[in-house]
């Protein structure tokens, strides 16, 4: 046995019931040692997984944000940035129902300035700020795994390796 098999054999799992902890130091110990195999099946289960956070979660987070007083800009201001906060602690984010691109929730004044409206703020291929949708209510949010790097055309790999690193 190698001895990142080794490490995720000794992997207690923190939080997470026995069981559970167990069942994944296993999984893992089972992976290749090879960097580039390790790190792309990590990469893929991260993905898979955050994906069935960004299902499960979803209809209970929307529903609760439902309870979240929102008339006001500045209410709207704050359960804008509660939303962000939330989802990047899950590696979620909201999914621009237009674009299918990891968008921000955020307030803006718009034409009613004491009531605002909310926005979904995505990055375009080249990088620049986008608004796609505006609504005065908060909209039904869709979930979706947020890969920082993607969103922001940063891949260290790629970005590296013209570099002789």
């Amino acid at each position: 046995m190698s001895e990142g098999q080794q490490e995720a054999h000794r992997w207690a799992g923190g939080r997470l019931p026995t069981d559970l902890a167990r069942h994944i130091a296993r999984l893992l110990g089972e992976l290749p040692d090879d960097y580039g195999r390790l790190r792309q099946a990590l990469a893929d289960w991260s993905l898979d997984f955050r994906a069935a956070l960004a299902a499960r979660l979803e209809p209970a987070f929307n529903q609760y944000l439902q309870s979240i007083p929102h008339q006001t800009l500045e209410q709207k201001k704050t359960l804008a940035k509660f939303v962000n906060y939330e989802l990047s602690l899950l590696g979620l984010s909201v999914s621009c129902p237009k674009t299918g691109r990891a968008a921000l929730l955020l307030a803006h004044p718009g034409r009613h300035a004491h009531e605002g409206r909310f926005v979904l703020q995505i990055l375009t291929e080249d990088g620049r700020r986008s608004v796609k949708t505006a609504s005065q209510e908060l909209p039904y949010l869709n979930l979706m795994p947020y890969n920082m790097t993607r969103e922001y055309g940063v891949d260290w790999y790629t970005y590296t390796a013209g570099r002789g690193r």
